[in-house]
């Protein structure tokens, strides 16, 4: 007859008991020994499983709020195990049951294309973030602590057949410089792009913008106590991701030392951002019309799907600036079109893919074909040898610029360095924004001019002999700042002024405006405050008839319509020419152009 004891245990009943049935070691002890020797005293329990009997008691209870033994509450008191039949065998047919679900579940996620999957296991958050990057067939985006680079980097590294761009987080002091960072050769010529930055980040890896895993606690970030990782499917989800990591983190990170400086143009760019940072780059040395476009997107308008190719005429970009834009000259458009990113809503175009041409190099100067030099030389000859003068008019606009500049550093009362670049400022904004701090940076002004479309050409044909009349919001009555500086000229006014803090860099102009009255001036307006037949003696004989600026007078097209209805008929001898500035009217959603 076979060992009670050995048909009892069994091979890892023990253990079988402690992972399947939720027991600790003791309760599961105590359980084997109820069930061999049937009910018992606890001094009997703590006898046969060589527990203390004082914890027998505790162990006792546990398993008997877990439905596995009865106690008899009499002196002394008893145990005895519950017919495994009604505790045991459900709780296999369970198990199995789970198991089969389960397996189900997991063939229903492995077929999943959409949504959001979390992972618990490092081994499976690790499996994952290779499948990500493995599976790319365009572009692979990485930001990875430096910690745990080593881990992905020859996944990687051997994605040469795609666009690989890399953030390296959690740098050490000594590896970063004033504006590059210092990395390994292996690094840097391992991958397409490279930047690096201190702050302690997780590792995201985003794959052809519509697949990422985002692995939250890697780097100690504290967001969690448990490790866990994310795989992303969902597109909308992925998009947003990888655009963090484009417009975001990689402005706030620095440069590889001598990485960037050679531009080699990919077949393709699935990004907006690198591919206008690689034209920034190359038209340093090269005017834009050197390089053709063409791209893959949609209409604005109309949603409707095209390809199209055109010669650069300009472009938008800053690493601080969300939008940005391509210009191009397009055989068959009407002027000059713009090409957003993806889900573009102010340019005509959105674009989900951008290639980029090298022109044929232009010929020099000296090197002109004979009909254009001809041309040339008789708009030479045409020119007079002094500008005729005579009465000109220009109007509705009016600013005063506070010209400022920001401090770098203040070496005493009167003495401070400038901060040079705009960029840098936009490095100490971000950085701010992302530490959740306020950002504070002293400027100082430095003087003090009347700006504006009116203003400018005033003050330029007013050097030139002729004689302006300048109507805009110059303040009620006129702002000083105007008077000094036009005193020989009638002034009209109509308005407040716009006044702008323009603080000035060697790259550039950051422009802060309290628009005044410029956003309520219109034909009635103007009428008010100047009067319709005034209007027409300061325009009535004038040589040249200036307007602008529409993109801070949103009522010009009011103004327009006066013009050509009530002033033009009261008008002798009208100007032979009219000048119109609209100026960036890109940003004003209301006079978008009708390209059907």
């Amino acid at each position: 007859m076979p060992d009670q004891r050995d048909a009892v245990d069994g091979p890892n009943l023990q253990e079988t008991l402690e992972e399947n049935a939720g027991m600790s070691a003791s309760e599961a002890t105590v359980y084997l020994t109820l069930v061999r020797y049937g009910k018992q005293t606890m001094t009997e329990i703590a006898e046969h499983s060589d527990i203390p009997k004082q914890r027998v008691y505790t162990v006792v209870e546990a398993l008997c709020d877990g439905g596995f033994v009865e106690i008899i509450d009499k002196y002394p008191q008893q145990a005895y195990a519950i017919d495994p039949a009604k505790t045991i065998d459900p709780l296999a047919s369970r198990l199995e049951e789970a198991g089969d679900k389960l397996a189900n579940l997991h063939q229903t996620v492995e077929e999943v294309t959409s949504g959001i999957s979390l992972f618990h296991s490092r081994a499976s958050i690790e499996k994952h973030i290779r499948d990500v990057v493995q599976s790319a067939e365009e572009s692979v985006f990485m930001l990875a602590p430096q910690q745990m680079l080593s881990e992905f980097f020859d996944d990687l590294a051997d994605r040469e057949d795609v666009k690989t761009q890399l953030i390296i987080s959690n740098l050490d002091d000594d590896a970063i410089g004033e504006e590059t960072i210092e990395l390994p050769h292996e690094i840097t010529d391992a991958v397409d792009r490279v930047r690096g930055i201190k702050s302690n980040e997780s590792l995201v890896v985003t794959s052809d913008r519509d697949e990422a895993f985002f692995w939250p606690d890697v780097s100690k970030t504290g967001m969690t106590t448990k490790e866990q990782g994310f795989r992303i499917t969902n597109p909308e989800l992925a998009f947003e991701l990888d655009r963090f990591l484009d417009v975001s983190m990689w402005s706030l990170a620095k440069p590889a030392a001598g990485r960037e400086a050679e531009i080699a143009f990919p077949e393709r760019y699935a990004r907006m951002r690198n591919c206008l940072a690689d034209l920034k780059e190359v038209t340093r040395s090269a005017p834009v019309e050197a390089f053709e476009v063409e791209f893959e997107g949609y209409e604005v308008e109309t949603h409707e799907n095209v390809t199209k190719r055109g010669i650069l005429t300009g472009y938008y970009y800053s690493p601080f600036d969300v939008r940005a834009y391509l210009e191009l000259d397009i055989d068959g458009e009407d002027g000059i079109t713009t090409v957003g990113g993806w889900k573009a809503t102010l340019e005509d175009y959105g674009c989900e893919a951008l290639t980029v041409y090298r022109r044929e190099a232009r010929k020099a100067a000296q090197e002109l074909d004979e009909e254009t030099a001809e041309h040339l030389e008789a708009c030479r000859h045409a020119l007079p040898d002094e500008p005729t003068t005579g009465k000109l008019t220009f109007g509705f606009d009016g600013f005063i610029d506070n010209v400022r500049q920001m401090v770098d550093r203040r070496n005493g009362p009167n003495d401070f360095d400038r901060l040079e670049e705009l960029g840098e400022l936009g490095v100490r904004i971000s950085k701010s924004a992302a530490t959740n701090t306020s950002f504070t940076n002293e400027w100082a002004q430095t003087g003090t001019r009347c700006g504006g479309l009116t203003s400018h050409l005033s003050r330029a044909f007013g050097r030139l002999g002729y004689e302006p009349t300048l109507v805009g919001t110059f303040g009620e009555p006129p702002r000083e700042e105007f008077e000094d500086e036009f005193q020989e000229y009638q002034l009209l006014t109509v308005g407040e002024p716009t006044i702008t803090d323009a603080v000035e860099f060697r790259d550039g102009k950051l422009m802060v405006m309290d628009t005044g009255d410029h956003p309520t001036v219109d034909w009635e307006t103007i009428c008010d405050k100047v009067g319709l037949e005034t209007l027409a003696d300061a325009i009535d004989g004038a040589k040249l008839f200036g307007i602008g600026y529409w993109a801070n007078l949103p009522m010009m097209p009011t103004i327009w319509d006066g013009i050509r209805r009530d002033l033009w008929p009261l008008l002798s001898d009208p100007p032979a020419s009219i000048f119109v500035d609209p100026a960036d009217i890109r940003r004003r959603r209301d006079v978008r152009p009708d390209r059907r």
